[in-house]
């Protein structure tokens, strides 16, 4: 893979590279970054996603209980 990085102003949703334009107080000095492909995933088929961890947590009924080691402090 190739990587190719651009250096210029962002600004209003559009790049332009330093040379073309000059910089204003309005334009963002940013790095434009461009890969040699377009790599998509689809994340339907990963062995993880939403609700992967159902059933594998659980939250202690006296979560909200006061703990003994404080117990002077909150009195």
């Amino acid at each position: 893979m190739q990587i190719q990085a651009y250096e210029g102003y962002w600004e209003n949703g559009k790049f332009f590279p330093i040379g073309n334009v000059s910089s204003t107080p309005e334009r963002k000095k940013a790095i434009l970054t461009v890969l040699d492909e377009l790599v998509t995933v689809d994340y339907k088929q990963l062995p993880y996603g939403r609700g992967c961890m159902k059933g594998k947590m659980w939250i202690a009924d006296d979560f909200n209980a006061p703990l003994e080691d404080f117990r002077e402090y909150m009195e």
